[in-house]
């Protein structure tokens, strides 16, 4: 699955936002509450809405998004830190940090204890955003999911 949503991000970026929806919508069958689908769809519906039209995310928030994927978390971080001031109110973007966070301070033998802070920091942001919001338990692992549930526990 990590892969046909890599495929969509791609397409998402070359601005083929019809095949992008096609398969982040396939995504869902799988994976209904598949996060990642779910904001992408939310963002494809508001360029091809009626009316007035959104710009859309900034090229360094899909770019984030692939490499979080990816599980290249210092990239993810600065990308998704340089499409923030466009997107402060986004919980999407604040949940990807928080998982990019997590996954530095995993990959520093859980001793980094500012990234375990900064993680738990997005996630709460991206809560008081959108206080339903769910983080996908199929692209994320269980510590990260762990973290993000005890941050909505608070």
């Amino acid at each position: 699955m990590n892969n046909q949503i890599a495929d969509a991000v791609r397409l998402f970026n070359r601005e083929e936002y019809e095949k992008a929806g096609t398969v982040f919508r396939s995504v869902l069958v799988i994976d209904p509450y598949n996060s990642v689908a779910k904001s992408y769809l939310a963002r494809i519906a508001k360029q091809s809405g009626a009316g007035e039209q959104e710009a859309p995310p900034p090229r360094e928030f899909s770019s984030g998004v692939l490499e979080l994927i990816k599980g290249r978390h210092e990239q993810a971080i600065r990308l998704l830190k340089a499409a923030q001031p466009g997107m402060d109110q986004d919980a999407s973007l604040h949940a990807y940090l928080g998982v990019a966070y997590c996954l530095r301070h995993r990959a520093a033998g859980k001793k980094e204890t500012d990234a375990l802070r900064s993680a738990r920091l997005e996630f709460r942001r991206a809560l008081e955003i959108e206080p339903s919001y769910q983080l996908d338990r199929t692209l994320f692992s269980r510590d990260v999911i762990d973290v993000f549930q005890g941050v909505r526990k608070k």
